[in-house]
């Protein structure tokens, strides 16, 4: 795995090396394999990468980050502000509120 900093974003883009990548998907498999009530992660390699694969829907801590590059601004996602609702900002262009995680309640 790569040698990233602890509770950090990580951009993820083609352009990342190859380590940067499998901690991506470290990342992914261990998030995606809580069993439930317990909450402790599969020990099972190949069963974590089973139920990676076969999951509806992937969750992935974090968030999208927008960068404007005239003026500069930059929105941070929030907690619970995950990659799995990136389609929700499709909802900004219908001057829909984007919610961006809880209190303070940050929103776009």
């Amino acid at each position: 795995m790569a040698d990233l900093p602890p509770y950090q974003f990580m951009a993820l883009s083609s352009s990342m090396a190859p380590l940067e990548a499998g901690s991506a998907l470290a990342m992914l498999a261990d998030f995606n394999s809580r069993t439930g009530d317990d909450d402790r992660p599969l020990t099972d390699a190949s069963e974590t990468i089973h139920r990676l694969l076969m999951a509806d829907k992937v969750i992935a801590p974090g968030g999208l980050r927008v960068h404007e590059t005239r003026t500069h601004a930059t929105v941070q996602p929030g907690c619970c502000c995950g990659l799995e609702d990136w389609r929700e900002w499709l909802d900004v262009a219908d001057e829909e509120t984007l919610w961006l995680g809880h209190d303070p309640s940050p929103r776009a």
